[in-house]
């Protein structure tokens, strides 16, 4: 799971062995009070997933960020 700005308030994932276990899974975040799905999508192989990227301390293309930092 995941917060962030954009789009959706909350992003996370679910893995399940077949196609009905993971429309089961959808079901049971649905049933949850006040949670949605408003999207969801299979992917068909992942290549590459890490997350220990290290991010600049200042934006590459020298833009400036929101709140003028």
């Amino acid at each position: 799971m995941a917060t962030g700005f954009g789009r959706y308030d909350i992003v996370g994932q679910a893995e399940a062995p077949s196609r009905a276990e993971l429309v089961s899974v959808l079901d049971a975040i649905r049933a949850v009070p006040g949670a949605t799905v408003r999207e969801s999508w299979h992917h068909l192989d992942v290549v590459k997933e890490s997350y220990a990227v290290e991010l600049p301390d200042k934006p590459l293309n020298g833009a400036v960020r929101p709140g003028g930092h």
